[in-house]
């Protein structure tokens, strides 16, 4: 065989094993937009949805920990889980202000795209928070959203630099609209069943008093 034709057949070896390589990929994604689907779908309890959601995408990366902030129409902090040493941790809601306004997931929702941080020991736009893992070293952040709506910021972490690499980065930004998607109507249907709960206290309310108009009015004065 000559030199051209070993270059020849090298050339389709290599361009075989990189079609092969993004087929695998592209099977990876799939599957794990199928798996989110599964997960989340029919999920109409936010707050069921948002743990559902976090441990998903860890699980998908392999994740030794991660975080998922909502929030509100002002882009403020509104409510946040994280997952710690297989623990669910619920932070105060000033806690989670604090990464919006200063941390990484301010970096995220002001240029609306994700991002990849080998080392956060290095990296200027990680905020150490007191009481948080101190051994996070590797970092991928994506933000939720989904049209217009931007619900939140997801955050996942590893002790090992460099453990996420473009591959997590491009699965996680896959499957984050699905799981904007799954928390927006989730909300919708927990702010509707709110609504009707206080509807429903407002009747019971206004049937032992007999003047709906009147109960309304002292409940609007109360608070």
């Amino acid at each position: 065989m000559t030199n051209r034709g070993g270059l020849l057949l090298l050339r389709d070896v290599t361009n075989y094993q990189t079609a092969q390589a993004f087929l695998r990929e592209q099977s990876e994604f799939y599957a794990s937009l199928t798996a989110v689907a599964k997960v989340l779908d029919m999920e109409v309890d936010i707050e069921a949805a948002v743990p559902k959601a976090l441990l998903t995408a860890i699980s998908l990366t392999k994740a030794h920990s991660g975080s998922l902030i909502l929030l509100d129409e002002n882009l403020r902090g509104s409510r946040g889980i994280r997952v710690s040493n297989g623990q669910y941790v619920y932070d105060s809601v000033a806690s989670w202000q604090l990464i919006v306004e200063q941390g990484l997931a301010n970096w995220v929702i002001t240029r609306q795209e994700g991002c990849l941080i080998h080392d956060a020991l290095e990296d200027p736009r990680w905020l150490s928070v007191q009481g948080v893992d101190s051994d996070i070293r590797s970092v991928l952040a994506v933000p939720l959203a989904f049209g217009d709506f931007f619900l939140g910021v997801l955050t996942l972490h590893h002790q090992t630099t460099t453990f996420f690499n473009d591959q997590h980065y491009r699965l996680i930004t896959a499957v984050s609209e699905q799981i904007a998607l799954s928390l927006r109507s989730a909300k919708i249907v927990s702010n509707l069943a709110q609504e009707e709960n206080n509807q429903r206290v407002l009747f019971n309310v206004s049937q032992l008093f007999g003047n709906t108009d009147q109960v309304e009015t002292a409940l609007e004065e109360s608070l």
